[in-house]
């Protein structure tokens, strides 16, 4: 898994695919109430990074990967961001494409997230039927 700075350093034209994406990771904006149109930053964050996938992943699943056949992956606890229903498996791995198709799993702990996110990066470029669905990973976008 490559740093999203080491990522931006080998493909600098992606800066451009990225816009406010990590932003939407980092921050919160409200919406509503007394902090509307307030940001924060969100303490949910835990990592993200750079996964590489096999290119017929990423064009099929990924509906356009970043450059070099990559996609954004974050581990993030989403109790943070005021889910209420996800209370037994609270940490999230989001793997996102920059166009509209983002993959999710949820776990029990963080180091439950932390092995699997060793275990997809270990089987880097990854296959979405291979290596990503016998995971849990379920279509979130």
């Amino acid at each position: 898994m490559l740093t999203i700075q080491d990522y931006l350093k080998a493909y600098p034209e992606a800066k451009k695919d990225f816009g406010d994406y990590l932003e939407r990771f980092e921050y919160v904006t409200y919406l509503r109430g007394p902090k509307k149109g307030q940001r924060e930053r969100k303490s949910g964050l835990i990592t993200a990074g750079m996964l590489k996938f096999t290119s017929e992943s990423a064009e099929g699943y990924l509906c356009g990967p970043f450059p070099g056949d990559y996609a954004v992956v974050v581990i993030d606890d989403v109790r943070e961001f005021g889910w209420k229903d996800v209370n037994d498996k609270p940490f999230r791995i989001y793997i996102a494409g920059n166009d509209d198709s983002s993959w999710s799993a949820f776990f029990a702990s963080r180091q439950e997230a932390r092995d699997t996110l060793a275990l997809l990066e270990a089987g880097e470029p990854l296959d979405m039927q291979r290596d990503v669905f016998p995971l849990g990973f379920k279509f979130s976008n």
